[in-house]
């Protein structure tokens, strides 16, 4: 099906370091729209380091899904030559509750282009929905992607890995099943000899072997 984008009907201008612009944080942006909206929108955001500080409700932790710097619940989101990056530190080996998700997308039939996703542990939560990445670079030490969408990178649960390119500073594996149904392809992907042998970890359990 051939997907024909419309032309925003408002445009919104973050501008961090010279004021300029409608707001001064991309939250506040997001935060004038109104919570059911019909119209497409393009929050225009020029050049600069947009940082925000999570405050929990209570003393609980926040969990891999609310750790995320940006999540996206709304269909049909485009992101184009934008940064997302947690700042949580890589986690000695073993640890156990350190996810710094850099952006979790939860939204439907959503788009990337030229986006860069920064962290540690679970950088991409690709949490559910269809979606695009082209041209995008993604860097972590463990999971770098993972979740429960249906994802092409240029069915039920699968991501797709195409004309795309692996490195890494350690011996490391393709994939983990973290559930059953882990299906992950590469195709015609370059990649460096730190790749281990086995190629797919189980998790310690057999019934997740290919």
């Amino acid at each position: 099906n051939k997907v024909i984008m419309t032309a925003p009907s408002i445009i919104i201008i973050v501008d961090k370091n010279r004021g300029s612009g409608n707001f001064t944080s991309i939250q506040g942006a997001i935060d004038s729209l109104p919570l059911v909206n019909q119209d497409r929108v393009l929050i225009d955001v020029h050049e600069g380091i947009n940082t925000g500080v999570i405050q929990p409700a209570s003393t609980q932790p926040l969990g891999t899904y609310g750790s995320a710097t940006f999540g996206v619940d709304a269909p049909y989101f485009v992101a184009k030559n934008i940064t997302f990056k947690n700042t949580t530190p890589i986690p000695p080996e073993g640890a156990d509750g350190m996810q710094g998700v850099a952006l979790r997308i939860s939204g439907d039939a959503s788009a990337f282009a030229g986006c860069k996703f920064l962290g540690a542990q679970d950088t991409l939560y690709d949490h559910r929905g269809r979606h695009y990445y082209e041209n995008c670079y993604i860097e972590g030490s463990v999971d770098l992607i993972f979740g429960d969408g249906r994802s092409y990178f240029k069915e039920n649960t699968s991501f797709f890995l195409v004309n795309c390119r692996v490195t890494g500073s350690n011996i490391v594996y393709l994939g983990r099943a973290w559930a059953p149904f882990s299906t992950t392809i590469f195709a015609y992907t370059y990649m460096e000899n730190n790749i281990n042998p086995k190629g797919w970890f189980d998790w310690g359990d057999p019934s997740r072997q290919l």
